[in-house]
């Protein structure tokens, strides 16, 4: 009866042995692959957008998950490539822009549709600002209330009185609309107004 009792509880031991075993064999097949989709995520989440899992070759919920999962990740590096290619590409034109601008003598001011500078060239800084000051995201009422008072306007053309560094300049400007703001150009004509104000007189005193 011992002996049979010590035979029954060891097969009862051997029994819940194997039964551990098989169970954590099971919790290890559905535990690991949530723990690499897991430490997967912590990876795209610090950029590494090339992060992939191992796709089980079993059919069900976590084939289905990780396999989600991939496509989801082969998505964000689509999309993140497509954006730094965008934005290089960006960055590309806005140096060509700047460029071209810088080595226009008319000066050009682009605005959103709140009349705040978006772009500005060195000729304008000359006219509304300090050379070399930071003009960009300033309202245009702060940097020059005449040029503002004239975009307020509906006229696309004027010639507007500006002080600069103390004195009355006249700008001839020109307004270009378009669905998020407006760019603004003008050439300084301070001195072509004045020739011709000497001609004038010049000819008036010739005549009397």
């Amino acid at each position: 009866q011992i002996q049979f009792n010590v035979a029954l509880f060891v097969g009862a031991l051997l029994i819940v042995a194997l039964a551990i075993v098989a169970a954590l064999k099971i919790a290890d097949r559905l535990v690991r692959p949530v723990g690499q989709l897991a430490e997967a995520a912590g990876r795209i989440e610090e950029g590494d957008f090339s992060t992939r899992v191992e796709v089980a070759k079993s059919e069900d919920e976590i084939q289905m998950l990780a396999s989600a999962f991939n496509r989801m990740s082969g998505r964000l590096q689509e999309q993140t490539d497509e954006l730094k290619a965008a934005n290089t590409q960006l960055d590309a034109r806005r140096a060509f822009i700047e460029a071209v601008l810088s080595s226009v003598t008319a000066g050009v001011v682009a605005l959103d549709a709140k009349n705040r500078v978006l772009l500005v060239n060195r000729s304008a800084e000359g006219l509304i600002e300090a050379p070399g000051a930071k003009v960009e995201g300033k309202p245009l009422a702060k940097l020059s209330s005449d040029l503002d008072e004239f975009m307020a306007g509906d006229q696309s053309e004027a010639n507007v009185t500006v002080s600069s560094d103390g004195l009355q300049r006249t700008l001839a400007v020109k307004r270009v609309r378009y669905s998020d703001g407006s760019v603004i150009t003008f050439d300084d004509i301070t001195d072509q107004l004045s020739d011709q104000r000497r001609a004038a007189w010049s000819d008036i005193a010739r005549r009397i």
